[in-house]
């Protein structure tokens, strides 16, 4: 099971339960206190792992106030009244779960009494490493003041799910780690009066989950050769599947867009191929002019990818390419949880300078293609490849892209147009 694959899924879900409560009881209720419940040993193969985000309301507990049972309302999260299980999100979750975790089936079929020992110590360890992904997950949303019942205002509790047997030395963890600045004394006390002592019992180290894994992010290492030639065999795929599709309008240029400064996971190092024609330069001109914007418009979709008439997926070969490039290099989304500002700072300019060196192997990769006559339409005439311009993009960086990627071709025009627009 991977952590990050798994914290994606999860960090998904749980925002997604917080948005859709916010947008159906917004002005109306007030959350208290979330729990998320995954259900490890239902019998029933198709509820075994099943999630479900549990909320308690600032106007039940206020209801409940004065009452004997104040602070069961409050603090007993398996009573909590308002269970939302159909998001989905949660079905994610549960999916990648059943996919990638061992069963009690596989468990109880072992014949071999310490081969089934082992096989209970590992899916032990398999629910310790299951929380402890949804603790560090947790921890990253609190940091972001996204557990409020409104935005940036009202921060409420997320609490481990407790049966009314009561609490363990784990579940007490599990509370201070995600809630963070927020005071804890009363549900400390009631948690004190309630916990049972399980002999031998896994318990996340506090520490380790505050660290993260830093090891991993160090160890991490770009392999350009490798990367080369992923990017080649997408490439490959895409110009193919450009010609099939658009070689009626003349493919006239194609830009690889890649997606650095997201932190959200599903668009981390993402391709958006964006593709402009022989038609589509003529048509977006035309009405430029018709729009009194001048003739000189038509060099801004001839240059311009973002004023291009075509985007498109990336295909297996870039959903490779993203996949490799996520897995082996930093992100925004782990420089987001550093608490120290000089590592945050650190890892900012360290990020920046792998999306360069990213950008230099990308634009080897059409070099070589180029040189194999693969960028070229069904007439044999060579098509253009232009780096993406960012709003804050310098052109000494990516002009040396464009030189190097069309190496071959006139690029007088471009490069006068760069010169005039953005010198």
């Amino acid at each position: 099971m991977d952590r990050r694959e798994l914290k994606k899924r999860l960090d998904f879900a749980l925002r997604q339960v917080v948005r859709e409560w916010r947008g159906e009881h917004w002005g109306k209720e007030k959350i208290f206190a979330m729990t998320f419940h995954i259900d490890y040993n239902n019998p029933d193969l198709k509820k075994r792992f099943a999630c479900t985000a549990m909320i308690q309301t600032r106007r039940n507990c206020q209801e409940a106030s004065g009452s004997e049972r104040q602070l069961d309302v409050k603090y007993c999260t398996s009573d909590y009244p308002y269970a939302e299980t159909q998001f989905s999100g949660l079905q994610i979750v549960q999916n990648y779960l059943i996919e990638n975790s061992i069963r009690l089936e596989e468990c109880e079929a072992q014949k071999d009494d310490e081969a089934r020992k082992k096989m209970q110590e590992t899916i032990s360890d398999q629910t310790l490493f299951i929380e402890k992904t949804l603790v560090e997950c947790m921890k990253k949303l609190r940091k972001e003041q996204f557990f409020t019942s409104d935005y940036h205002h009202d921060e409420f509790y997320v609490f481990p799910y407790i049966e009314k047997s009561g609490c363990t030395e784990k579940d007490i963890v599990f509370a201070k780690a995600v809630n963070g600045g927020l005071d804890l004394i009363e549900y400390l006390e009631y948690m004190d009066k309630r916990k049972h002592i399980v002999p031998d019992e896994p318990i996340f180290d506090l520490k380790e989950i505050e660290t993260g894994n830093s090891t991993e992010k160090k160890n991490r290492k770009l392999n350009k050769r490798e990367l080369k030639n992923k990017f080649s065999a997408a490439i490959r795929q895409m110009t193919e599947a450009c010609l099939e599709k658009y070689s009626g309008e003349g493919l006239y240029a194609m830009c690889f867009r890649m997606h650095y400064d997201s932190v959200d996971p599903d668009w981390c190092f993402a391709c958006e191929v964006i593709v402009q024609t022989q038609t589509g330069c003529e048509e977006t001109a035309q009405k430029g002019i018709e729009d009194g914007m001048g003739e000189n418009f038509g060099r801004y979709c001839k240059y311009l990818p973002e004023e291009y008439k075509y985007a498109m997926d990336g295909l297996d070969g870039f959903r490779a390419v993203k996949e490799y490039l996520y897995e082996n290099c930093l992100n925004l989304e782990e420089c987001e949880e550093l608490d120290d500002y000089d590592e945050r700072e650190q890892m900012y300019e360290d990020i920046a300078k792998q999306s360069r060196d990213i950008e230099k192997v990308l634009a080897a990769s059409v070099a070589g293609l180029r040189k194999e006559h693969v960028l070229t339409d069904h007439g044999g005439r060579e098509f253009y490849v232009f780096p993406y311009i960012g709003e804050d993009d310098l052109p000494e960086n990516y002009v040396p892209l464009a030189k190097k990627m069309n190496k071959g071709l006139d690029l007088k025009e471009y490069l006068k147009f760069i010169e005039e627009e953005f010198e």
